[in-house]
């Protein structure tokens, strides 16, 4: 039986999420999804730095991360996994990956909680991306974040 990966309002309402991308064309294009979708705590970052200070100040449930940036992807990841640096260093992390990236992202350690999602991205394929990890996040047994 198939499982339906609507996001319920409720979750909606409360999950906050951010946005760490450099790329102000999509940064708005993923926030305009988020808010298609129903999301209403949507925070952004146009960089690594600034999204290590929201990380701290918002303490959000879901980062929405692009892996090439000026602090890139994976050093930004690194830090928020790090005990100490950040104060959810198990926060659920959803990689935005390019189909060029993807041979550079095989070398990268799984991290838990993290999902990759290859660019371009469409209202589906986030939307079922964020209800797979939110799903994960309230029934940890259903963890199948492997990418």
């Amino acid at each position: 039986m198939p499982h339906d990966r609507k996001i319920p309002d409720h979750r909606l309402a409360s999950t906050k999420v951010l946005i760490v991308n450099d790329d102000h064309g999509l940064n708005r294009f993923i926030r305009n999804l988020l808010a298609a979708m129903g999301f209403r705590n949507v925070y952004h970052a146009a960089n690594g730095v600034t999204g290590l200070d929201l990380v701290r100040a918002r303490t959000p449930d879901i980062i929405v991360l692009d892996w090439d940036m000026g602090l890139d992807g994976q050093s930004f990841m690194q830090a928020v996994r790090t005990p100490g640096k950040c104060p959810n260093p198990n926060v659920s992390i959803v990689m935005l990956i390019s189909l060029a990236s993807r041979g550079r992202v095989a070398n990268v350690p799984q991290f838990n909680k993290t999902k990759f999602l290859i660019k371009p991205l469409s209202l589906q394929s986030l939307e079922e991306c964020l209800a797979a990890v939110i799903e994960v996040a309230n029934e940890p047994w259903r963890a199948v974040l492997s990418g």
